[in-house]
């Protein structure tokens, strides 16, 4: 099990295009030179489809 000297927080920016509507699961993996290791955490998106609207509504 490789032991890392040190942690830190990362934030990312993921495009939504090209993601379906409802859950979308993300997996990480970590490089280094040509050393490749997939993290145990994944991460969930969830898409949610904007209602169509119906009618008009006006005051």
């Amino acid at each position: 099990m490789y032991s890392c000297p040190f942690v830190e927080n990362y934030s990312i920016t993921i495009p939504t295009a090209g993601f379906s509507i409802g859950n979308n699961v993300i997996n990480f993996k970590a490089v280094s030179g040509s050393c490749e290791a997939n993290l145990t955490n994944s991460a969930t998106l969830v898409v949610n489809q904007n209602p169509t609207g119906v009618g008009f509504y006006h005051e």
